[in-house]
């Protein structure tokens, strides 16, 4: 199964990612505000792609039952998420930090699209957190558990079977 991340969840990070280089380039005091989010944030959309939004493509297939023996490399992915969280969710708080400085040099220098971005980025961060790394962790428990009951089944019993006389 090749893990690709959910064509909305990569259209928003691109957007993110559009929005945030072209704050970039805003000159002034929101260009220089946003060059500072983009240090904290590039290294932690990476992290979040690896073993988040990946893992998140397997969502839909297993809400329809369809559990497949490759599903195998999510849980190492979804377990390396829930050991990194905090360490996360503190790079958010930098990161919400980092925003809503941006957020203040837009709006002082009046480029209001730039503001809005920074609200979208703000509501990313909250979304992560409170839905989708749960939403990978459960995941990656439930495969877990599922797929040791398949393997459990599919294993030949080692224990003699009793003559019956």
């Amino acid at each position: 199964m090749k893990l690709e991340i959910p064509e909305p969840l990569r259209l928003d990070e691109e957007e993110l990612r559009v929005a945030l280089q072209r704050a970039s380039m805003a000159g002034g005091k929101t260009g220089a505000a946003a060059r500072k989010l983009a240090k904290l944030l590039q290294p932690h959309l990476m992290k979040e792609e690896k073993d988040l939004l990946q893992t998140l493509a397997a969502l839909l297939p297993i809400a329809k039952g369809e559990i497949t023996a490759d599903m195998r490399e999510i849980p190492p992915k979804t377990d390396r998420l829930k050991t990194h969280v905090f360490e996360m969710v503190r790079e958010h708080s930098a990161i919400i930090e980092a925003a809503r400085k941006l957020r203040r040099a837009a709006k002082a220098e009046r480029k209001l699209k730039v503001a809005g971005f920074t609200e979208r980025l703000l509501l990313r961060a909250w979304m992560d957190e409170v839905v989708f790394y749960p939403a990978a962790i459960v995941m990656g428990e439930y495969l877990k558990l599922t797929l040791k009951e398949k393997d459990d089944r599919q294993r030949p019993s080692s224990e003699p079977k009793s003559l019956k006389t």
